[in-house]
């Protein structure tokens, strides 16, 4: 429900800002590989973590200047799983957590951001791009399978606003519409607002531009 309310908000957005800026107002939508850094190390047994899946990144966004502009974003990154026995061990956060049965710990990661962008035009066939700015993230999920559910939840299930950014090659196949791939790397540090280590996600992403011209 909180997806289609976003991309919905994203789309009423990106209408009223073509209104006002036909000729430079822009609609992205990529999807791929993304990866959690939860800084989880295995201990005791034989518990496994994945923290690779698959993600997407809704955008709309507008020029100001003749080279940089605005961008909002919605995103998805997928899940993170940890998977273990009776016992098996895991460290999150310099906290160890022990199962209490078998099966799957799994978190779900999304959010929001906005943010600025800059280009470099790289001839007739498109553009390089970055972008940086502020998201607000959410890790849901519940569960029941360590002796330390509430502790667990705290660390592995919670929201905050911290930095992200990106870059990304726009190409253009035809007329308005362009190739887009991206690189996009977000931190969920919040109190350290940007930690270059631990607590990051990214997403590596193909999908399509439509521009406003």
């Amino acid at each position: 429900m909180k997806k289609n309310i976003f991309v919905q908000t994203v789309f009423i957005i990106f209408v009223l800002t073509s209104s006002t800026f036909a000729d430079e107002a822009f609609f992205k939508v990529t999807y791929g590989i993304s990866n959690h850094d939860h800084s989880i190390t295995s201990g005791t047994g034989t518990p496994t973590v994945d923290e690779d899946d698959k993600g997407f990144l809704v955008s709309a966004g507008t020029f100001i200047g003749s080279n940089w502009g605005v961008d909002l974003m919605y995103y998805d990154l997928g899940e993170t799983k940890i998977t273990g026995n009776l016992h098996d061990r895991f460290t999150l956060d310099n906290v160890t957590y022990e199962f209490d049965g078998s099966g799957t710990i799994t978190n779900s990661t999304d959010g929001y951001g906005v943010g600025l962008f800059g280009v470099l035009p790289s001839g007739s066939l498109g553009s390089i791009y970055a972008k940086v700015g502020i998201h607000k993230w959410n890790k849901s999920g519940t569960t029941s399978l360590t002796f330390h559910d509430k502790a667990l939840a705290n660390n592995f299930y919670n929201d905050g606003a911290d930095l992200y950014f990106g870059i990304g090659l726009d190409i253009t196949i035809y007329k308005a519409i362009s190739l887009t791939t991206a690189y996009d790397a977000l931190s969920f540090a919040d109190s350290t607002f940007g930690s270059p280590t631990g607590n990051l996600g990214s997403l590596l992403s193909l999908g399509l531009k439509v521009s406003l011209n």
